[in-house]
């Protein structure tokens, strides 16, 4: 019995312990085989504890790093977003300024109509598709010629001949 009651005391501290409780310490005073088992018991309990408050602590300094870092990675990718739009603008202004370009070059700039240049390339597309079709090399081009028109510009100005091939231009869209 005198054996019982320390055994007893250690068996419902490792069930303590077993719980999750480390608040236990076990107060036997005996200097036999059992107080050596109390004592490495309480050791073990002290050196638990130490483990679990350093656990505690690297949780928490993980979870601070993470948090940290998830804000960062979060700046990043707004920045990321952010010079992701500065480029697709960038890229849409420079299409724009080539769309631009490639319509001057083929386009009168005074009445917009097709350049020289668009009508050798639409040209050359009709007589290369009419030569592959049956009725080979039938079809028809129109040329409209301006009369005196240098004595319309020497008369009337430049100005003024500029207007009447805008407005020659108009009346040919229409048609």
């Amino acid at each position: 019995f005198i054996i019982q009651k320390p055994i007893n005391k250690l068996l419902a501290g490792v069930d303590y312990v077993m719980r999750g409780n480390l608040n236990v310490s076990l107060d036997i005073s005996n200097n036999d085989e059992i107080g050596t088992i109390t004592h490495a018991f309480n050791s073990m309990i002290l050196s638990l504890k130490k483990s679990h408050f350093q656990l505690k602590e690297y949780s928490t300094n993980l979870e601070k790093t993470v948090e940290e870092r998830t804000e960062k990675i979060k700046e990043n990718a707004q920045q990321l977003k952010h010079v992701n739009i500065q480029l697709q603008n960038e890229v849409y202004e420079r299409k724009k300024v080539q769309e631009q370009l490639e319509y001057n070059a083929l386009h009168d700039p005074l009445t917009g109509l097709a350049n020289r240049t668009l009508l050798f390339d639409h040209l050359s597309l009709v007589i290369n598709q009419q030569e592959r079709q049956y009725l080979k090399g039938l079809f028809a081009l129109f040329f409209l010629d301006i009369d005196r028109f240098k004595m319309i510009n020497d008369s009337l100005g430049h100005e003024f001949g500029d207007h009447l091939l805008v407005e020659i231009g108009k009346r040919l869209v229409e048609c």
